[in-house]
């Protein structure tokens, strides 16, 4: 009987290592269905997260495994803004300097604009007013010292860049800035000058005679143009590039139009960037399109929400009659053409159904 008892002891305990090798053995193919990513066993328990894990270096036919590694989805593109464009020289102080740049006119143009598309450039610094240092006597008075202090701060590698619109026109202007620095960048913005005109004008009253101030009557009776009208005599663009270029060569001096300023930012501010010599930055990332508006604003690198120049720009023409601006652009094309060719280009200035 004893013997009997023992025997049945025997086969339990055999029975139970049975069991267990069984168990392990099954455990170990569990673990081989996980780690070589055979759906199934397992998964159930966990779902199908094997992508998210380390899997092991080698296949179950010991080989290298190359393994893929999930992609992150794409997201929605939106304009970067780069946290720094800019990188101060080493060991430098800002200080003060003279401008390296100067935007000289023509008032009524889009000089603002210009100045305001420069000033998002990382290597520009502005003014942040009109000096008329040299077309104003008491201001040029008070020597060129006075005029470096008044200039923003800034370092060796950045541009200065002051504007004020009268400069073109001074007789002084040129000779005092060539002696300043003869290698000054000349920058001038020009339109239109019947545009322009009209531009001058819709700053008077609507009902104020002013706004007809270039026409008078002749000794005949006759309706002409009063050509000894200042602002008449301001869009004589070839009578001050003559000049300035008894001063500066044509290489110094960048003239563009106003009109493509503001139809076409982009390109001109990156011509005017190639001029200065400045890094090119500036591009479709800077300039939004506000239809209200029907003009450009800007999207300075700081920023992705728009701002736009002021209230006081985009004003409406007076309208004018046929035979008036017939009249002045007749007086005009002879200046027009001679510009033109002193230039070596042209500029679309002829009549427009719309002034």
């Amino acid at each position: 009987m004893i013997s009997t008892v023992l025997t049945s002891r025997k086969s339990k305990a055999i029975a139970v290592w049975c069991g267990i090798l069984l168990l392990v053995l099954c455990l170990h193919v569990y673990m081989s269905y996980q780690d070589v990513g055979v759906p199934g066993i397992g998964r159930r328990l966990y779902g199908d997260n094997s992508q998210f894990r380390d899997p092991p270096p080698y296949n179950q036919y010991g080989n290298a495994k190359t393994i893929k590694r999930p992609t992150e989805p794409k997201q929605p593109s939106t304009p970067a803004v780069p946290q720094k464009l800019y990188t101060p020289p080493d060991n430098e102080e800002k200080k003060q300097r003279f401008p390296r740049a100067l935007i000289v006119g023509t008032g009524k143009c889009g000089t603002r604009a210009l100045i305001d598309y420069l000033n998002m450039h990382p290597y520009v610094v502005t003014a942040k007013r009109e000096m008329h240092f040299f077309d104003r006597d008491e201001n040029w008075s008070r020597g060129v010292n006075w005029y470096k202090s008044q200039m923003p701060y800034s370092y060796s590698d950045q541009m200065t860049i002051e504007k004020s619109p009268s400069y073109v026109e001074h007789p002084r202007t040129p000779s005092a800035v060539k002696q300043m620095d003869k290698d000054m960048f000349i920058l001038w913005v020009v339109k239109d000058p019947v545009v322009r005109l009209m531009s001058v004008m819709a700053l008077q009253d609507e009902n104020s005679n002013l706004r007809h101030a270039y026409l008078e009557y002749g000794r005949d009776g006759k309706l002409g143009i009063r050509k000894d009208y200042y602002p008449l005599w301001r869009g004589e663009y070839v009578i001050h590039l003559r000049r300035w270029l008894r001063y500066f060569p044509l290489s110094q001096i960048h003239v563009l139009d106003g009109t493509d300023l503001v139809k076409d930012p982009i390109t001109q501010i990156q011509n005017v960037e190639s001029f200065l010599q400045l890094q090119p930055l500036l591009g479709p990332r800077n300039f939004y399109y506000n239809a209200s508006k029907g003009f450009y604003c800007m999207v300075p690198f700081s920023t992705t929400t728009p701002q736009c120049l002021g209230s006081s720009k985009g004003r409406k023409h007076p309208v004018i009659n046929e035979t008036v601006k017939t009249m002045l652009y007749d007086f005009f094309r002879p200046y027009n053409e001679q510009f033109f060719k002193l230039l070596g280009k042209r500029f679309n200035w002829e009549p427009k159904d719309r002034i």
